[in-house]
């Protein structure tokens, strides 16, 4: 246990060391993206509320709405970190040689490196959470932030195991990109990205509830914006767990199986 903590510890600070060595570009693409998916969504939903003429709409008000854009686009920016690569790339380029010649468990420093952005953005979350309570009087509560920054946490967990195992097809397949663009795009619209669930037909909500999208990025934020939730905190933990065992053990089924694929030749 201590072994692997060491190990999460030392991933974590050697992608620490590179995030800040390119800052710049690190910041200016969060700032960037977020606020355009903050802006997209005020001009948006304020001539929806206008033309329709009411001042809330599905338990949502035009603030509530705007915190609810900005805190789910810095919570899916938690959730896909590094992006897709970071495992396929040590398979096509030959560098996963190192990770199993040396005594490191190779999840666990994965596990690390992406964490490291993750992390990073969730700091932002929450300073922006008390901006949002001093200037937009958001109805934010100190167990609510707990809860939902446990949930977001467990959540990231769920995906990093689930994008694993669609890296590790890489010792089959010479390109899974186009996996990892159709999971974020399922995630994107069953998890509430694009527009909140209770807006969803309810034959589309009930749909999708038994995916485990919803629970990594909508009912966290809801529980972090302390709004009315379906499911309890202790709920959504619990699915969380279910869904980090079952994406584990299929992670480690096929990392069993693909490693004696490997011929660590590279491109």
């Amino acid at each position: 246990m201590k072994k692997n903590l060491n190990i999460f510890i030392h991933a974590f600070t050697i992608e620490l060391r590179k995030v800040f060595a390119y800052k710049l570009e690190f910041w200016a693409s969060f700032i960037f993206s977020t606020a355009a998916m903050v802006i997209v969504s005020y001009l948006l939903w304020q001539s929806i509320f206008e033309l329709n003429q009411v001042s809330q709409m599905k338990g949502y008000t035009l603030n509530a709405l705007i915190i609810y854009y900005f805190c789910i686009a810095i919570t899916h920016k938690i959730l896909v970190s590094s992006g897709m690569g970071i495992i396929s790339r040590d398979i096509y380029y030959g560098d996963l040689n190192k990770y199993l010649l040396y005594p490191v468990n190779y999840q666990i420093f994965k596990l690390g490196t992406y964490f490291t952005k993750s992390l990073l953005y969730l700091s932002v979350l929450l300073i922006s959470l008390i901006g949002f309570q001093i200037f937009l009087s958001a109805n934010l509560n100190f167990l609510s932030i707990v809860q939902g920054i446990i949930l977001i946490l467990s959540s990231t967990v769920t995906f990093f195991f689930l994008t694993s195992i669609l890296e590790l097809l890489a010792f089959w397949a010479d390109h899974i990109w186009s996996l990892g663009i159709m999971i974020r795009s399922v995630m994107a619209f069953c998890g509430g990205f694009m527009i909140p669930l209770s807006f969803f037909p309810e034959s589309i909500y009930n749909f999708i509830h038994y995916t485990p999208f919803p629970y990594l990025l909508y009912y966290p934020i809801k529980l972090l914006t302390n709004q009315e939730s379906s499911y309890s905190f202790f709920t959504i933990f619990s699915i969380h767990l279910f869904w980090i065992i079952v994406f584990y053990i299929g992670q480690q089924l096929v990392w069993n199986k693909g490693k004696y694929k490997y011929t660590g030749v590279g491109i």
